[in-house]
């Protein structure tokens, strides 16, 4: 965003993401240190607004930020310096596209647009996308940054993290996973180790706001229906998405714009076959704080999770971190898939470089093994030149059978 406005882009600055995802508070704070000063305007809360926008547009003038200055009764004629946050936008529905095409021709003054969803032609816009917060962030939060430097050097110089350290970062890494990167959630845990028994509220809350925010409300049965179900299928062997168990006989073709309102806001995570079923994916959730209240309020497990012993303790921990690193692999832009055999050898996350037919696969687990049968069976099949384990061991790395074997502790996925 720094970017955007330090270089004088007169484009569009589009922020886009999921419910709760601090969007809206990012586009206030940036637009007081920014600007001498802004308007914020939300489509949800004012039909006058969204009605007058409406005739705006049936008018086929391309200048919003004088018409809304004209409207509101500036009495300056905005410039750079001047901001208009236009939030909600999402509710404009088909009339979205309209403002896309509007906003398409420069302004006369900034625009700052926000929406759950990217719009169509995002190559006209200066794009940023909200996730969660990843570990870094998570770590800056909570006043330990000085961790995040320790973490990013001895990834780009792949040398191990001094022991006492790297205890300490799977330790607040297990406060990570449970606590999740929901900025509500992040904020509640900074105030001390008494706030942290709100943290499962303040995601019940999240989560019923996320539903709210679903096209059609509540009311969207088949958007709910996915959602509802997406964390049962993360608890089984097998974690592809089946739609029989919503009802039997149900398939793809009866929840493809369900799928779609999940998917493109980033609510839910899709992983793709890399045998290009397309009916075949595992949908992975918006954020692993929520997953875990999510999981624990409708199942009897223990909630501490020790990233040692896990197997012996909690297979939810697990989950929570491939959950994780779905959402982190999203934020970074990274293209993943997961991977079955005929028999029974089985890759969770695979990256397909961009133009090209390499893959690099990744064993994420949470116990200290760097060995996989699987991982053996799929590089030997793809010819991958490398394979990464993403656990609780420090930084490796070797060559086993021409095959190079990387070993990144799982704190430090967010450097991939």
């Amino acid at each position: 965003m720094k970017i955007w406005h330090n270089t004088g882009d007169t484009r569009a600055l589009w922020l886009f993401g999921a419910p709760e995802t601090g969007k809206t508070y990012l586009a206030l704070q940036f637009a007081k240190e920014s600007f001498e000063g802004f308007i914020y305007l939300n489509f949800a809360d004012d039909a006058a607004l969204r009605e007058d926008v409406s005739a705006f547009f049936a008018g086929g003038s391309k200048d919003l930020t004088g018409f809304i200055a004209d409207r509101l009764g500036l009495p300056f004629e905005p410039g750079r310096n001047f901001a208009f946050i236009l939030d909600e936008t999402d509710v404009l529905d088909s009339k979205l596209t309209l403002l896309e095409e509007t906003l398409k021709a420069e302004q006369k003054a900034p625009v700052i647009v926000i929406s759950r969803n990217k719009p169509v032609s995002a190559e006209h816009f200066f794009m940023v996308s909200l996730f969660p917060m990843l570990y870094d962030e998570f770590l800056t939060a909570i006043g330990k940054d000085w961790y995040e430097e320790v973490i990013r050097g001895h990834f780009q110089n792949f040398k191990k993290v001094p022991s006492l350290i790297h205890e300490e970062l799977l330790s607040l890494f297990e406060e990570y996973l449970l606590t999740g990167g929901m900025p509500r959630a992040v904020e509640e845990y900074v105030k001390g180790e008494e706030h942290k028994e709100f943290i499962p509220s303040i995601h019940r809350k999240i989560l019923g706001t996320i539903k709210d925010n679903f096209p059609g409300g509540k009311d969207n049965t088949k958007t709910c229906q996915m959602f509802d179900l997406a964390p049962f299928m993360l608890l089984n062997e097998n974690r592809q998405f089946r739609f029989n168990q919503i009802r039997k006989g149900l398939t793809y073709k009866d929840f493809e714009e369900p799928l779609s309102n999940l998917t493109k806001p980033n609510i839910l995570y899709k992983i793709k076959n890399l045998k290009d079923k397309e009916n075949s994916f595992v949908l992975y959730f918006q954020d692993h704080g929520l997953l875990n209240t999510l999981i624990n309020s409708l199942t009897p497990v223990r909630q501490k999770i020790d990233p040692v012993k896990l197997q012996e303790i909690n297979p939810l921990g697990d989950i929570l971190l491939k959950n994780y690193f779905a959402m982190c692999t999203a934020s970074l832009g990274k293209d993943i898939y997961y991977w079955h055999s005929d028999s029974s050898a089985k890759v969770d996350f695979i990256e397909k470089e961009p133009g090209s037919n390499r893959f690099i696969p990744y064993e994420v687990d949470l116990n200290r093994n760097n060995r996989s049968r699987s991982m053996t069976v799929f590089c030997q099949k793809f010819e991958a030149e490398e394979a990464v384990f993403l656990n609780s061991n420090n930084f490796s790395a070797e060559n086993r059978d021409k095959l190079s074997i990387i070993n990144i502790p799982y704190y430090a996925l967010h450097c991939l």
